[in-house]
């Protein structure tokens, strides 16, 4: 079956590829490798145009035009543990060849750049230009792997476009406001058990066959009641092979999901001299809504296993290729899915505490909660193992139902010569998730301890080099797993011993299994930024 990626056209985007290792939710939360090595505490601080970022009041205190440009490497380590899961029949799923998956590595080094430039108009003016990495997430599974029902493989990429300009009111306060056009690209693959599918449909037609062969014998039609009869034996034959299969692998397909759009927001700040060694500032950035719009495509089982089944369904006129497709709705189409960025607020310090030394400080809140639930939605309505109403559904749900956090951060730096300035800081930041039965599987995210450092190095007047090294600690958490969209596992069991009964469960694109799995992780960040004042 073809694939028809969506491609951003954006080269920028396409190389701003962020893993969700590195913030809580999906946010990433280092735009400069200055603020970087004190634990993101430094943004009262204001060293250079990436202020446009962490707040953009600070570009009337920025000297004449400068240029920052940053690039941030991430190396997670994400190891998925213990991991297992069952069909809702009841079976372990493996690998196709009998083998149970149960630890993964589900993370990727990445590199996201970041560039700002400010030019100060007047005494009083200040604008400037930022195109940065405000959110990413990523998460990559074995193809093979048991949880590879409940989504294998997310990408969430953001690039925001963000002109901003500062006006000071006072000499000792400044205000900023920007605009933010946002772009975000996502990709998701989705497996589906097929197996179970098949089961349920030719179950429920072998029914059916007998049953019209019931009637043509009760009608004096021996013929045609032997002739639905050993269709019926077919679709039987062709069931209990799909059932052999159920989370084996063999009768796999997947979906790969891509879409893209643009959103709009803003983001404005305050900056206030307390003193000549204090300064308080405040940020806000604002929610931007995105409807990403793109592509579903399919690729459906093929091998001995369809072969096998085909000879029953061949006689009958069909073949699992066409029964997945017409039958089902298992076909390429157009997709969306609605996601929300959050919106955070920020208050931060900076203390001169002697000509050398400085402290930061910064506590942000951020609204995670506008990330409750996301809808994938199919342009074709799909047949599942749900058999209420009409059996066809057009969406996958994910509900990861996630809270409002604080992140507070520390940190300070000190002049050890004229030309080298060290610094370092330390952050807590909360995870979202509420419990292990919101945590997804490809969102495992857990609170996080940062510890970083780095150095400022004037080469001369007009040109720095920062240079930061952050180690994340990541607290160990599990996640029970499950495809219910939202609602409770069918019942297939009794479904099996008894096909005229619904299993009752949400119905959405889904294979409905459930699992447990174990996350250990880890993130190593080092950020490089060269700054420069013409």
């Amino acid at each position: 079956m073809s694939k028809h990626a969506l491609r951003v056209t954006t080269l920028l985007v396409s190389a701003a590829l962020a893993q969700h290792a590195y913030a809580s939710g999906f946010q990433f939360s280092s735009q400069s490798a200055a603020n970087q090595a004190t634990a993101n505490s430094s943004a009262a601080e204001v060293v250079d145009a990436s202020t446009i970022s962490y707040n953009p009041a600070g570009l009337s205190y920025l000297e004449g035009n400068q240029f920052s440009g940053t690039l941030t490497v991430v190396s997670p380590s994400i190891k998925a543990k213990n991991a297992q899961a069952t069909t809702p029949l009841g079976n372990k799923i493996t690998d196709g060849n009998g083998n149970t998956i149960t630890n993964d590595s589900i993370g990727d080094p990445a590199a996201a750049p970041h560039a700002y430039l400010s030019s100060r108009l007047s005494d009083k003016v200040g604008i400037g230009l930022g195109v940065y990495v405000p959110f990413g997430s990523g998460t990559d599974y074995e193809r093979n792997s048991v949880l590879r029902y409940n989504v294998n493989q997310t990408m969430l990429k953001v690039l925001a476009l963000n002109p901003a300009m500062s006006l000071k009111l006072t000499p000792k306060v400044s205000v900023g406001f920007g605009v933010i056009a946002q772009h975000a690209d996502a990709e998701l693959r989705q497996y589906a058990n097929f197996a179970s599918s098949m089961f349920g449909g030719f179950t429920r037609q072998a029914a059916q066959l007998n049953a019209a062969g019931d009637q043509a014998a009760a009608n004096g039609n021996a013929a045609a009641a032997a002739a639905l009869y050993a269709s019926a034996d077919q679709m039987e034959a062709a069931a209990g092979k799909a059932l052999a299969q159920d989370g084996k692998g063999p009768l796999d397909g997947y979906a790969e999901i891509n879409g893209d759009d643009w959103g709009f927001g803003f983001n404005f700040g305050a900056l206030w001299d307390v003193s000549d060694s204090t300064r308080v500032g405040f940020s806000y950035r604002s929610k931007v809504k995105h409807e990403l719009r793109g592509t579903a495509d399919w690729t459906l089982p093929t091998g001995a296993a369809v072969d096998s089944i085909n000879t029953n369904l061949t006689p009958l006129g069909t073949s699992v290729r066409s029964v997945v497709e017409n039958s089902l709705g298992y076909v390429d189409s157009a997709a969306s899915v609605a996601v929300t960025t959050p919106e955070s607020f920020s208050l931060h310090l900076m203390q001169q505490v002697n000509p050398a030394t400085k402290l930061y400080a910064d506590i942000s809140y951020t609204k995670h909660s506008s990330f409750t639930q996301a809808d994938v939605i199919y342009a074709v309505p799909k047949v599942t193992i749900d058999t209420s109403a009409d059996g066809k559904t057009n969406f996958t749900r994910l509900q990861p139902k996630w809270k409002n956090t604080t992140k507070i951060a520390l940190g300070g730096s000190y002049q050890f010569s004229d030309a080298l300035q060290l610094r370092a800081g330390l952050a807590h930041d909360k995870s979202p998730v509420p419990s292990e039965n919101d945590r997804l599987s490809t969102l495992p995210d857990s609170d996080r301890t940062w510890l970083s450092l780095g150095g400022k190095y004037a080469f001369n007047k007009s040109l720095t080099l920062d240079a930061a090294y952050t180690y994340i600690m990541i607290k160990d958490a599990s996640a029970k797993v499950n495809g219910y969209c939202g609602g409770t596992r069918p019942d297939l069991v009794a479904y099996q011993n008894n096909p005229s009964q619904t299993p009752g469960a949400v119905n959405c694109v889904s294979s409905y299994t459930a699992g447990t799995v174990d996350f250990d992780s880890s993130a190593h960040l080092i950020g490089l930024q060269a700054s420069y004042r013409f």
